[in-house]
Formats: structure tokens, C-alpha cells, sequence
């Protein structure tokens, strides 16, 4: 899958790979660049199978996403590039998206215990959009493909240094249009933010995306989970949560109140879609200092991360590695070829 010159270390067809960025149970990310004419330079993200993955239905259910992603064309969504192949290895590229994950934001806020309630409101009234926008897109011919994100956690919302937050992976969400179906009684996404519908009878719905970012907002806004504890899943399932104001007295009930709604145990007592979420958020932005501007987003990042990129782009070691093989796995040099050949093994 990949080549090595003089003049470059890895590449992923014709993207020269700068470093690891994660990996997933089925895929692996790459920050990647993409060398042009005249000093043409741009970077991506390249998103490859893992070499255990290579079935045929790993294989179809990446180019779902890929397609799912091409018709994606939101500010709030990061956009799906190519779909290719090297030697039989399949690869999605997609746009770079330089910021931190809302992961990694929960993370330093607690850091420094502040939780900016403005700046909360602001990422997921984006991401509120993003889904709304996904849910109500349709094909070539007009068709709603009432996409399903299944996935929103704040691993997968980015927040730009420039200051719009943008969802990502798409992998496993479901739309009318997809080719591969989930296996009845297998949960896709991750359990801390699956809504009890999802839990309980693998009922997956936009108002399961809602519920899912209602415990972002939750956590952005209070700085603690929603649940936790040994009972937090019988908690979910019963509706019993704490309420906001009681963890952090300064929230006002306007704002209690929309966290709350989002996270109703009946679907349909909930936001019946994400733009209306992003205009009670919009409301309550207007009526505590005004809209959040981009500006501003980009200002409290570079307070939080004053070291930029190197403060959220972690990243791999990838000392010593050479090449990838057309299977899409890294493969290390020969002083550690034999620790990479027992790991192939098991």
C-alpha cells in the first residue's frame, strides 16, 4: 500500500504521512500531506483499514462511510475527500480538522477547573446543526437518507483553533441508502453516551443523537459525567439523573432546562431535532453576553492549550518504521520486525 524514496518516509498512495493519529477497532487515522505543483501543500487525514479488518464486509461498510461523508457538505461536519485503493487497500480521505477533540477540552477544563458555559453552549449548538443537517440530506434524486450518526461522543467532535466545531466518523451510522446492516442485538457506538431506547431495544433514531448530546452538554456545561457509579446504566434506563443545578449552582434554569429535555427518557420528549436544540441554545446565548463568535472559541482554546497542536496532537512514535504494507499495517524496521510478526500471529 505504500512506497518509500529517498525523499520521503511513508506514504499512503500519493500522501506522504507525518504522523499517527489513532485507531479505532476497525481503522487507524494518519496526518497526512498532500505535495502539489509550484509549493502546492495541503494537509489531510487519511483513514485506513487495520489488517485484521480486510473482509469483505469491513470492506463495504468503509465505503459507506465514504459515501455517506461525500454527501455531508455542513461547516459543522468535516468533509469527506477521496475514497481510494492502493494495491487492493482500501483508504478514505478527509479533511484535516486542526483543534482539539471535546474529549480532550472535558479533559483540560477540568484541568484547570473552569467550565466556560458560553463556550459549551457554542460547540454543541454546531454539532446540533451537524446532525440536523445529516439527518435531512438526501441523495441525487432527491431522497431522504435520515442519516444516523450513532456515535456522538466527545471523541468524535473537534473543536478548530479557528472556532467551529466539526463531527466526525461516520462509521458507524445508518442511513437509508447503506449497504451493510448491523447484526440484531449488536450495539454500535460507545456505551457511556448510547440513550436508554439504544440499550434496551436497539432502537436507533436522530432523538438517540439528541439524547447522546445531551450528555455532552451535561459534562461540558457541569464538568462531571451524568451518571456514574456501579448503578449508572439502571439509572439511565429508570430516568433518575441529577439535576445540573445541584452540581453547579450558577446554571440558570433556562439553561437546566434544555440539558434536562434532551435527556428524557421518552424519545419524543425530547428535541424532535437538532435545530431546534441549536435555537433554545441560541436564546440562551442571547440573553447571557450574545452570541458566541468564532473568535471567541478561538480565544478560550488558545487560553486552555497555550502550547497549540502539541498540546492535542498527541500522537505515535513511529521511530523506526519504514513502510506500510498493502494491507494498510504499519511495519516496523528490522530490529523489530520479530515483535511485529508475533503480534501479526495472535
Amino acid at each position: 500500500m505504500a512506497e518509500q524514496t529517498a525523499h520521503t518516509q511513508m506514504r499512503i498512495g500519493r500522501y506522504q504521512v507525518e504522523s499517527k493519529l489513532g485507531e479505532g477497532g476497525m481503522a487507524e487515522t494518519w496526518l497526512c500531506r498532500l505535495n502539489g505543483a509550484k509549493g502546492f501543500s495541503k494537509r489531510v487525514v487519511v483513514k485506513t483499514l487495520k489488517a485484521d479488518c480486510r473482509d469483505p464486509e469491513h470492506h463495504t461498510m468503509f465505503s459507506d462511510e465514504a459515501r455517506i461523508g461525500a454527501r455531508l457538505d455542513h461547516p459543522n461536519i468535516a468533509r469527506v475527500l477521496e475514497l481510494g485503493e492502493v494495491l487492493g487497500a482500501p483508504f478514505i480521505v478527509q479533511e484535516f480538522v486542526d483543534g482539539p477533540s471535546v474529549f480532550q477540552l472535558l479533559r483540560r477544563q477540568k484541568l484547570v477547573r473552569e467550565f466556560d458555559l458560553r463556550l459549551g453552549c457554542r460547540v454543541v449548538c454546531d454539532i446540533a446543526r451537524a446532525l440536523h443537517f445529516a439527518y435531512h440530506a438526501t441523495d441525487d434524486d432527491d431522497r431522504p437518507l435520515h442519516v444516523v450518526h450513532r456515535d456522538v461522543s466527545p471523541s468524535n467532535l473537534l473543536v478548530a483553533r479557528r472556532g467551529t466545531t466539526k463531527l466526525i466518523d461516520f462509521g458507524v451510522a445508518v442511513f437509508d441508502d447503506r449497504e451493510t446492516r448491523t447484526q440484531a442485538g449488536v450495539l454500535k457506538g460507545k456505551l457511556r453516551y448510547m440513550a436508554p431506547e439504544v440499550l434496551l431495544r436497539d432502537e436507533v433514531t436522530h432523538l438517540s443523537d439528541v439524547y447522546s448530546l445531551g450528555i455532552i452538554l451535561y459534562g461540558l456545561c457541569v464538568g462531571e459525567p451524568a451518571w456514574g457509579g456501579t448503578d449508572e446504566v439502571t439509572e439511565r434506563l429508570k430516568g433518575v439523573i441529577v439535576r445540573p443545578s445541584v452540581r453547579r449552582p450558577d446554571i440558570d434554569p433556562h439553561l437546566e432546562n434544555i440539558i434536562l429535555q434532551c435527556l428524557q427518557l421518552d424519545p419524543l420528549q425530547r428535541y424532535p431535532n437538532g435545530n431546534a436544540l441549536a435555537a433554545d441554545l441560541e436564546e440562551w446565548l442571547a440573553s447571557h453576553g450574545g452570541s458566541v463568535s468564532d473568535e471567541y472559541v478561538a480565544e478560550r482554546l488558545s487560553a486552555l492549550f497555550p502550547d497549540g497542536p502539541r498540546d492535542w496532537h498527541t500522537g505515535f512514535d513511529l521511530t523506526g518504521f519504514t513502510s506500510m504494507t498493502a494491507r494498510g499495517s504499519v511495519v516496523p524496521s528490522s530490529s523489530n520486525l520479530w515483535k511485529w510478526c508475533w503480534r501479526w500471529r495472535r
